[in-house]
């Protein structure tokens, strides 16, 4: 994992864009949002996208690959308005083929899935809404949470930490993720474009909801083919590479990879026709560049 297009520089060597509000998107990422609504046009132009870039429903994200395995199975809530850089409609096209044939797939080196599942909500013991995890892998011994980002970090992380989390009854085996919650509220500029604090509840609400089984977090994102080109890629995997070494003892290990990463490993391994078209499907959407 994280072999990618970018050389990783220690944690604030990469000059950065300024500051902006948390939520704010930044150049690279509005630049994301328009180039993936040009791929979008090209394949689909009968699908209109608004000024916010967004589309009238999920499903119009879809590639024609991902489409089979969402109609009439309710795999996949149908949402209205959806932008184009949805990370949920990104973990849709890369997984939604795989639904009946889980126990083909690996990632990140893991497999023997039985189950998939997407928009899985994993409490984590604390008051309020539990943390949305984007795709579920589930197996006889193992749990793999996924966490798909697109332009979310290009952007400031605007995730709020509940006191909650201050008072919650440590389980020693989660000492890593509460170690690093409690960091971040000692220094919150730690990290400026890892959204940190929102997966740490991620891997907290993994271990709290499956206690008896081994858990991991799949932290997937998505970079421009050209990624070299704009150092707060760069940067981004600094941080990432920060998070997994902090986190590494804990009972949910972070695994990040790219989207990209994951596309050449599934191409490594003498894929089937399917998975070559679906592969091409997925490279025609998402290989963009961002330059002018």
């Amino acid at each position: 994992m994280m072999e990618g297009p970018a050389a990783v520089p220690s944690a604030g060597q990469a000059p950065l864009p300024a500051r902006r509000p948390p939520g704010r998107r930044s150049g690279p990422a509005q630049r994301a949002v328009q180039r993936l609504a040009a791929a979008l046009k090209r394949e689909r132009p009968d699908v209109a996208v608004d000024a916010d870039g967004r589309v009238a429903r999920m499903r119009d994200l879809l590639v024609p690959s991902a489409l089979p395995a969402a109609q009439g199975s309710g795999m996949l809530i149908d949402r209205p308005r959806t932008p184009v850089d949805d990370p949920l409609a990104l973990t849709a096209n890369c997984f939604l083929p795989w639904s009946g044939q889980e126990s083909r797939l690996r990632l990140a080196n893991l497999e023997g899935f039985h189950e998939l599942r997407f928009a899985a909500r994993c409490p984590t013991g604390i008051r309020g809404t539990p943390p949305q995890t984007d795709l579920l892998l589930t197996g006889v011994q193992d749990v793999v949470g996924v966490v798909t980002r697109v332009t979310e970090h290009l952007t400031v992380p605007r995730t709020k930490l509940a006191d909650g989390y201050d008072h919650q009854q440590r389980e020693p085996r989660l000492d890593a993720w509460y170690d690093l919650l409690a960091q971040l509220r000692r220094s919150p500029g730690i990290f400026r474009l890892l959204d940190a604090a929102g997966l740490a509840k991620h891997a907290i609400g993994l271990a709290h909801t499956f206690p008896r089984r081994r858990t991991a977090l799949v932290y997937l994102f998505w970079e421009p083919t050209d990624a070299r080109a704009f150092p707060i890629f760069a940067a981004h995997r600094a941080e990432v590479e920060m998070l997994r070494r902090m986190v590494t003892e804990g009972a949910v290990p972070l695994l990040p990879m790219s989207v990209r990463e994951l596309w050449d490993s599934w191409r490594a391994e003498a894929p089937a026709g399917w998975l070559r078209d679906h592969l091409t499907f997925l490279l025609a959407r998402y290989g963009v560049a961002i330059g002018d």
